[in-house]
């Protein structure tokens, strides 16, 4: 019962490190955070899978600060398809929701000109 707030803790602090540049640290919450949501998410991914896709967009960025950018792909490709598959589950989609749609697919696009 408080592993939702375990994870989100965790994730907080990952964020903290992150932002004075303790990526070590910052690494080791977010996988925290993420082990936690990953198994939340399997039990029950309509109430745990936006959680997982934000620790995964997190621990993604923090790839990127710090030029590991395989790993920031495969990341945010499990966060996009996390979205994506809210989306096509949702009946509404708000405004929010469709900016952070044309985020993802221009964040897309930018994978595929450099990975492909």
């Amino acid at each position: 019962a408080f592993e939702p707030d375990m994870a989100l803790s965790y994730n907080n602090i990952g964020g903290l490190y992150n932002d004075i540049n303790n990526y070590e640290n910052a690494e080791k919450y977010y996988l925290l955070a993420i082990e936690i949501r990953e198994r939340l998410a399997s039990k029950n991914p309509d109430a745990f899978e936006p959680n997982l896709a934000m620790s995964y967009n997190n621990i993604g960025g923090l790839y990127n600060d710090i030029n590991n950018y395989t790993t920031h792909s495969v990341l945010k490709w499990q966060f996009v398809k996390i979205i994506v598959n809210m989306f096509i589950q949702s009946e509404y989609i708000t405004i929010s929701h469709s900016s952070i749609f044309t985020h993802i697919l221009l964040w897309g696009k930018q994978w595929i000109k450099r990975f492909c």
